[in-house]
């Protein structure tokens, strides 16, 4: 322990699939958590949204936006950084994947892995819907 940080890996939290682009797994990334009880916060939320396909869409939003709210506006960007570094965006809907991209618009400024997310997102969404992925994806950049 380094003054009062407390160090835990992505690897801890829960069995879903992570590996970022998708093509190989990424456990073990470091993450700085300021106290046990950010830590079981972070964890429960990372579980959470991994558990998002398991919902009918309308609950799946309803846990989303609960948890990255609660993250963002608590300014845990580094949590939600590492959310979407990792998370294997083929896992989820593309209306699940509209609505991470919706809510994380305006912190995009604080959120550094949010562009190759975007990116990430946009090439499934190009590859699911050729001809209306411009328009789904509208001001979400």
């Amino acid at each position: 322990m380094e003054s009062g940080n407390l160090s835990i890996s992505v690897s801890v939290l829960g069995a879903g699939e992570w590996g970022g682009d998708g093509a190989s797994a990424q456990r073990g990334t470091p993450y700085r958590a300021q106290s046990s009880d950010r830590v079981a916060e972070d964890k429960q939320m990372f579980e959470r949204l991994d558990m998002l396909p398991q919902h009918p869409i309308d609950k799946a939003l309803d846990i989303l936006y609960e948890e990255f709210d609660k993250a963002l506006l608590a300014g845990e960007f580094e949590a939600v950084d590492i959310y979407m570094r990792h998370a294997i965006v083929s896992h989820y809907r593309v209306e699940t994947l509209v609505g991470f991209l919706t809510i994380s618009f305006q912190w995009k400024d604080h959120l550094k892995e949010r562009p190759s997310f975007y990116a990430r997102v946009k090439s499934l969404v190009e590859k699911s819907y050729p001809d209306r992925a411009e328009k789904i994806l509208m001001g979400l950049e």
